[in-house]
């Protein structure tokens, strides 16, 4: 699938890479020219390890890209995650919520609402924690396998215990712990 991520800081960086390290065609867009520079150069603006020899990887294999063109990177996208820094004091976080805001927004006929982090889940392909929110921290992990159409864990935060995962029939993945911490699923 052809996937666009408006940001590449932590998180938009770390969960690009997630999806092209799975096969996707990934393209992070930036509006700092310096940020796309740097990356355009095989650095690594942001500290996560083992995240620049995934990035590298993914590069070389032209599953994943980078531009400060908005309109090209939203164009390539199937599907397209905005992963831009909150502002300070938000007026509105929507979780969980049907509100009539949301729903008025552009966007709003094309969000799917989930009453819970597990009931997100159904359906997945997979699953990248990129938060440290206790509903997701604290998940249960059974009821979002089941949901799941592959058990298939990515831990950008290093949030979960891979043992317990793998235990519970995960495909687990943290980024940055120096190893891939994969089970066999």
């Amino acid at each position: 699938m052809k996937l666009t991520i408006i940001g590449s800081g932590y998180v938009g960086l770390t969960t690009g890479t997630c999806f092209a390290e799975v096969g996707h065609e990934v393209v992070c867009v930036d509006n700092d020219e310096a940020k796309v520079e740097t990356l355009l150069r095989g650095e690594i603006p942001i500290y996560e390890p083992g995240l620049a020899e995934l990035v590298a990887n993914n590069v070389a294999a032209g599953r994943l890209s980078f531009t400060t063109d908005t309109e090209a990177g939203v164009d390539h996208g199937e599907v397209v995650f905005i992963a831009v820094p909150t502002p300070p004091n938000p007026d509105r976080i929507v979780f969980g919520s049907n509100s009539d805001r949301v729903k008025s927004s552009p966007l709003g006929p094309k969000i799917r609402f989930a009453e819970s982090a597990e009931d997100a889940t159904d359906g997945a392909e997979a699953l990248i924690v990129a938060t440290e929110w206790p509903e997701f921290a604290n998940a249960n992990f059974a009821k979002v396998k089941e949901k799941m159409i592959a058990p298939l864990l990515f831990d950008g935060r290093n949030l979960l215990d891979p043992e317990k995962m793998r235990s519970q029939g995960f495909e687990y993945h943290g980024i940055g712990r120096g190893d891939s911490s994969v089970s066999e699923a």
